[in-house]
């Protein structure tokens, strides 16, 4: 599907409507009276502080300055929503430099610090030009460091969505990016040979590239507005590695059913986004929430506060410690256990890595520690994160 990337006559009209929006916003605004304005916002709005009270009290100057000035500025920030929505739901634009789409399908293009398509390229260019050493030597390192005779460390690894979807990506992504996120799709170059040493050396490492591929044309698989895995893909990439470490157990059966929720791309679009996706029916087998219990290890652990516990009908504690991504996985790796413990490492700061991953990891016996990441987070340095913690 082609995206819309915007025909000149649209591009007019986008800016035509964004100036008929604005301008009058802007203007009757900024030298509205005050009355007018509270009553918009239904309560008594800030004015300037005079001369006598700057000097009397600088401080309390500057902070009734602004509150004045955010009074008076609220409604353009509130316009400029405001057309942003109509863009996007009208005129099928991304409206951020964030993303770029094609149809339903939008995608992070890039971060705040980071060139405009940096996300993409570091799925589709990073990985073969580093190639696969350095990747598995970090993993080995971490493996080391951290398995014991009763503990297992595996790795799991998702794709990211401009890799798993490689064919839907815009125009406004270079032919030749495009082409090559097309390649590394059908090659894999970094994960394979990855997870290949890492069975030789009798460690688990998942991609599970293709099996995620295989069911990506489901609507509401991976969720179109969405950045992370979530529901039914989620649980193709927790099942995958699930089937890895407990072989001779019987997969999980858990029918899909549609729901409708948030998407998780709308703290950049500045709007709520309504979605449908796929979710697995555990049914009684669902993971649960304890929020006593993470409440208790929080206040043991400094390190593990903002952790997410899960109880299941399952056996064995897992540990599970990632990025954002892991958030989105744990509740499907946790059906299998009994507790389940995830930790988010990278919203640590970095002085607090060395401990959550010592003796803090020692003190929750864990049978099982899982490494969740994304393709591009572990491209970008996210095994790195890990190795500098338990190498300094």
């Amino acid at each position: 599907m082609r995206q819309l990337d915007y025909p000149w006559l649209l591009r007019a009209l986008a800016l035509v409507l964004a100036l008929a929006l604005a301008t009058p916003i802007v203007h009757g605004v900024a030298t509205a009276r005050p009355a007018v304005l509270s009553a918009l916002y239904g309560r008594q709005i800030a004015t300037l502080p005079t001369a006598e009270q700057a000097l009397a009290n600088p401080w309390q100057a500057l902070s009734q300055s602004l509150a004045y000035l955010s009074d008076r500025t609220a409604w353009v920030f509130a316009s400029s929503r405001i057309v942003d929505r109509v863009r996007y739901d009208w005129l099928g634009d991304a409206a951020s430099s964030k993303l770029v789409r094609n149809g339903a399908f939008v995608f992070l293009a890039r971060l705040a610090d980071t060139g405009p398509l940096h996300v993409i390229e570091s799925a589709c260019l990073y990985g073969p030009r580093a190639g696969p050493d350095h990747l598995i030597e970090q993993s080995l390192t971490v493996h080391g460091a951290l398995a014991r005779p009763d503990r297992r460390v595996s790795f799991l690894v998702i794709p990211s969505k401009p890799l798993l979807y490689a064919e839907r990506l815009p125009v406004a992504v270079p032919k030749a990016l495009r082409a090559h996120c097309r390649t590394t799709l059908d090659t894999n170059p970094l994960f394979r040979p990855w997870q290949e040493a890492l069975a030789e050396a009798g460690v688990v490492g998942v991609f599970p590239l293709e099996r995620m591929r295989g069911a990506r044309e489901q609507s509401g698989y991976y969720p179109a507005e969405n950045f992370h895995a979530e529901g039914a893909s989620a649980f193709d990439a927790a099942q995958a590695l699930l089937a890895r470490l407990y072989p001779d157990e019987p997969m999980l059966q858990a029918p899909l059913k549609r729901v409708r929720a948030r998407a998780d791309l709308e703290f950049i679009l500045r709007h709520p986004r309504w979605i449908e996706r796929l979710e697995p029916d555990y049914g009684a087998r669902r993971a649960r929430p304890d929020r006593e219990r993470a409440r208790a290890l929080a206040a043991a652990h400094p390190e593990l506060r903002g952790a997410q516990v899960f109880t299941a009908e399952g056996e064995g504690r897992a540990v599970v410690i990632g990025s954002s991504f892991s958030t989105y996985l744990a509740p499907h790796l946790a059906v299998r256990f009994g507790e389940t413990i995830r930790v988010n490492i990278e919203a640590l700061p970095v002085a607090e890595h060395a401990r959550a991953l010592g003796p803090v990891l020692d003190a929750l016996d864990a049978d099982e520690v899982i490494f969740v990441h994304h393709d591009t987070g572990i491209i970008d340095g996210g095994y790195g994160i890990l190795t500098n913690a338990l190498t300094r």
